[in-house]
């Protein structure tokens, strides 16, 4: 392709008035993914690691020859006399308008629960060891899967191909020479009519009556509790059973989740990244240990959300709290959303 374009700039360069001008133009498309499948450690990662590799091509476009003429002369043409016989007039007039009902709003913010994370700080610079364990029993949902294929994508390879597109724009200098013409005007008042117009120039709106509405906004919020202590080497975490990863809902009869409808007054409070929780395990265990945490979201962004639900009066309530549902072809099974119920309830829809 680079030597036919060399060939197409020599014969072009054989005309002593052809000249070859250029411009890049470039085009983004995303290509195919391919996934790797491994059995790791045991645990999916969530979401799949993914890389971009980009690829880039080029490619040449000869766009039609255009002609130029040779140069330009510039004529001034007789002066054309216009007769204006029309005289328009006009006046400022001052509106004042009553308007309907005027709705004065009122926005008050209730905090429905302040979420917090225990930070532990080590003082004498040891590097603890967690070892997890988990108490209680825990039922399966419908659909649920509570073991761990053998297999699980593992990591995922995008490319995107960058097209760089020079185009080629061959110009032919012609023997002609182009006149371009001057043509001055001159306007001559003889009026014989007259057009009156009013402009409205302002106009005062006056409601004929006020009324208040109220549009409560429930939020909850985020707290960190630092401590530092001299730690040991070895901790050990008790967390519920619900917060296994093999008991955390993740996909629905082999297909990932993705949210759903959420319940009325609903507010969610999203963690921050790592110490504070860094694994849909912990982020369920965090909803667990905030009272009125109705229930947990992980997403494909690696965030946990704890969720509440209130009252009209900002009070927490255990009810049901939000759904989940099933993309097939969107997401595998543990990559997208993973959820867990807190003193609340999540259903699948």
């Amino acid at each position: 392709m680079k030597y036919s374009f060399i060939l197409g700039a020599l014969a072009y360069a054989g005309l002593a008035s052809a000249e070859t001008h250029t411009s890049v133009s470039t085009k983004t498309t995303s290509g195919k993914c391919s996934t790797a499948y491994g059995s790791g450690d045991g645990v999916r990662p969530t979401p799949v690691p993914t890389s971009v590799v980009t690829e880039a091509v080029s490619s040449f476009t000869t766009h039609s020859t255009v002609s130029v003429p040779k140069g330009y002369t510039r004529v001034t043409d007789k002066t054309v006399t216009v007769t204006e016989h029309t005289l328009h007039t006009g006046s400022v007039v001052f509106a004042s308008v009553t308007s309907g009902i005027q709705t004065k709003w009122s926005i008050p913010t209730v905090t429905v629960a302040t979420a917090t994370w225990p930070v532990t700080t080590c003082t004498n610079n040891i590097k603890q060891k967690t070892v997890t364990k988990y108490t209680g029993t825990y039922t399966p949902v419908p659909g649920q899967a509570t073991t761990v294929p053998a297999t699980f994508a593992t990591q995922a390879v995008c490319t995107n191909l960058v097209t760089s597109i020079i185009h080629l724009l061959p110009t032919v200098t012609g023997s002609t020479i182009v006149t371009i013409h001057d043509t001055p005007t001159s306007t001559i008042n003889d009026f014989t009519t007259t057009v009156s117009s009013d402009v409205t120039y302002l106009t005062v709106t006056t409601p004929s009556a006020t009324v208040t509405s109220t549009t409560t906004t429930y939020t909850a919020r985020g707290l960190v509790v630092p401590t530092r202590v001299a730690c040991e080497e070895t901790v050990t975490r008790t967390m519920d059973a619900r917060c296994a990863p093999t008991n955390l809902i993740g996909d629905y009869n082999g297909i990932g989740l993705v949210a759903g409808r959420y319940n009325a007054n609903v507010s969610v409070v999203y963690t921050r990244e790592e110490p504070y929780v860094s694994n849909p395990s912990e982020c369920c265990q965090s909803c667990l240990d905030n009272e009125g945490c109705g229930a947990s979201m992980w997403g494909p962004g690696e965030t946990c959300g704890l969720y509440y639900h209130s009252d009209a009066s900002g009070q927490p309530q255990c009810d049901f709290i939000f759904t989940y549902g099933a993309q097939a072809n969107r997401y595998a099974a543990g990559q997208g959303i993973i959820v867990a119920n807190g003193c609340g309830t999540v259903q699948y829809e």
